[in-house]
């Protein structure tokens, strides 16, 4: 009696030690599976919220917010054209994009054209989106700007409709005053000198 007695508290002793040994276990596999099903290490989820976050170039945008009056000059040809036109700006999803809409005219025809810009974290650049109604593709540029952020320059390159080579060019956004700032674009066909086509020069529209 006495031995069946022992034997049966050692089996319970062995089958409490395993069931603790099994609801251990279980705990381990259900930490690994919860990191496994997209649990960030401090490493990821720190560089993460790096490339996410609104930065000094993105606070710099707000200067183009609102509307503004535009005075255009173009040279295409030896010939030099002026006109007027508007542009109207919002800073979109937490102040991370610049979106324009731009009116006009353009040798008696309507324009109407839209930028994106912004400033990308992970590749410290910035970057110019452009749409208009005389086309149907896109401009890429990409850009740094002055230290004071005064100055931006932006650079990349089109396909020119005609010829179908490609054509660089040159874009400079220049604050001027609190309320105005000027956009240069110089454009270089292959084989030819880069050559100055437009100007334009923001005056910001106050509300009354």
């Amino acid at each position: 009696m006495k031995c069946r007695a022992l034997f049966a508290a050692a089996a319970l002793f062995v089958g409490v030690a395993i069931s603790a040994d099994l609801a251990h276990a279980g705990c381990a596999a259900s930490a690994a599976d919860k990191k496994a099903e997209g649990e960030m290490d401090p490493a990821m989820m720190e560089a993460w919220m790096k490339s996410m976050t609104p930065g000094p170039a993105h606070k710099h945008m707000e200067f183009f917010v609102g509307d503004w009056a535009t005075a255009n000059t173009m040279w295409m040809g030896g010939q030099e054209t002026k006109s007027t036109g508007t542009m109207h700006a919002e800073a979109t999803m937490g102040g991370r994009y610049l979106v324009s809409s731009h009116k006009g005219m353009i040798n008696g025809m309507p324009f109407e054209g839209m930028g994106v810009d912004g400033y990308d974290n992970v590749k410290g650049e910035l970057y110019s989106l452009w749409f208009d109604n005389m086309g149907t593709g896109y401009m890429l540029s990409k850009g740094t700007s002055s230290e004071d952020m005064k100055t931006c320059t932006y650079v990349g390159s089109t396909k020119d409709p005609m010829s179908g080579g490609m054509v660089e060019h040159k874009m400079t956004t220049t604050i001027t005053g609190p309320d105005s700032y000027k956009f240069e674009m110089w454009m270089t066909p292959a084989g030819a000198k880069e050559d100055k086509m437009m100007e334009i020069v923001y005056t910001r529209v106050k509300k009354s």
